[in-house]
């Protein structure tokens, strides 16, 4: 990815005239290896990573000698122990400080190995550092110490003036996210940061209000080794624009209309009362798996039924309907524990201003800042049925890229993905009642 200024200040890109400010590049896992800025002559940083996607190492101009390198919390996965910092890359005091956070993991100081206060940071509510010296003196817009891990642990890029948030950017100047988010229910600014609620809640990888379903699928299917992975996270959110919420909402209402007001229902085209009732059962069959009369159980067989149809025993091998289908084995974690539409619930329960109320509306089923626990047992579930269509399906057979084959790269081994999966989702799942 190449970032330019608008020199001509035009509003439109121009190469040959635009300054070209730096280029990013990642890999594909998605995580950003190297950073080339721009100038005479340009500097290059390389980037190396766990896999929690946590940088350990950074390394300037090719040197051999690590320009900085990271300890990290096991609290969070953007809370930084300590730092060490060689600013001429040539192995010689090499300065050593320690972070301090607050409850948002933005870092608020750099202390020194004897304990004293070598740099403190104070934000505005949507993360716009201010820089000040040990004795809260000599205010400053950057680091005497070349710092740029601060607002909830996300980096500055200088350059452009933006936090990289492992898989979007973000304008703190605007309180927005750069690039929109994928999910068509989420909220009315789809470039918003956490809901415009920047003092209460965090977003680890600019995930916040995306689809679970689109977004981490095709994370999942890239760490899988299989090919096609964004086609992947769009098949397996289609369920939810074949059968959407706000369907099934309209749905309802023509179905009072057709019962109060029939020449009405009629005149409007409404569906038909069977109609209706034919639409919810099959949008119950993609998002409630479960057993006549019975809830929804995470992981069961019938939650499993979709996908295991479409590999077939490895005589089928459709991927589409294989990636539809992972979408009804994570619902199985959403929507657990209750029958659809009983008591107007669909699945987990959330805290809304201190008191506890039924999860109405996917988005608070779905929602995994609520629920990180259930979103990583529904990843690790979706990345072992993908090993599964991997062993069983080396070859497309069926559907849309048929005859062409499945891997495209070396499977992540689970234990790094659990420990991954950690860091994209953590912590534990909120008090339910």
């Amino acid at each position: 990815m190449k970032v330019y200024k608008d020199t001509n200040q035009n509003g439109s890109l121009d190469v040959g005239t635009d300054a070209l400010i730096v280029t990013y590049r990642y890999d594909g896992l998605t995580r950003r290896i190297q950073k080339i800025v721009a100038g005479s002559p340009d500097v290059t940083y390389d980037y190396y990573h766990n896999p929690s996607r946590q940088i350990l190492e950074t390394r300037k101009g090719g040197n051999t000698n690590p320009l900085e390198q990271f300890v990290w919390s096991p609290r969070y996965v953007h809370s930084p122990v300590c730092r060490w910092y060689d600013s001429n890359t040539d192995g010689q005091d090499v300065a050593l400080h320690y972070y301090t956070n607050d409850a948002n993991f933005n870092v608020t100081a750099l202390i020194n190995t004897d304990g004293s206060v070598a740099e403190r940071v104070v934000y505005d509510p949507y993360g716009k550092p201010t820089f000040y010296d040990g004795s809260w003196a000599n205010p400053s817009a950057t680091s005497a110490y070349s710092n740029d891990v601060l607002f909830t642990g996300h980096r500055l890029d200088a350059e452009t003036g933006l936090y990289y948030g492992g898989l979007r950017y973000y304008n703190y100047i605007l309180g927005d996210w750069t690039t929109r988010g994928s999910d068509l229910y989420d909220y009315p600014n789809l470039y918003g940061y956490v809901g415009n609620r920047p003092t209460g809640w965090i977003d680890p990888w600019g995930l916040w209000g995306q689809d679970f379903h689109q977004v981490t699928t095709q994370l999942l299917a890239t760490a899988a080794g299989m090919c096609f992975p964004q086609e992947i996270g769009e098949w397996a959110f289609e369920p939810d624009l074949i059968h959407s919420a706000p369907a099934a909402g309209f749905r309802s209402v023509g179905h009072t209309l057709i019962t109060l007001l029939p020449p009405l229902g009629t005149a409007v085209g409404i569906l038909t009362a069977d109609e209706i009732e034919k639409e919810i059962n099959e949008a119950a069959e993609w998002h409630f798996p479960r057993e006549q009369g019975k809830p929804v159980i995470r992981g069961s067989d019938i939650a499993k039924a979709k996908y295991k149809a479409a590999i077939g025993e490895g005589k089928k091998c459709n991927l589409k309907d294989f990636a539809m289908g992972l979408h009804t084995l994570q619902d199985s974690w959403a929507h657990q524990g209750i029958p659809p539409l009983e008591d107007h619930r669909i699945g987990h329960s959330r805290k809304k201003q201190g008191t506890w109320r039924p999860a109405q509306y996917s988005e608070d089923a779905d929602n995994v800042e609520y629920w990180p626990e259930d979103a990583r047992a529904a990843a690790m579930a979706t990345f072992q049925a993908m090993k599964e269509f991997l062993d069983k399906c080396p070859c497309i057979l069926e559907g849309p890229h048929t005859g062409e084959k499945s891997r495209c790269g070396d499977t992540m081994k689970d234990k790094p993905l659990d420990k991954w999966l950690n860091g994209l989702f953590p912590g534990k799942n909120v008090e339910a009642e």
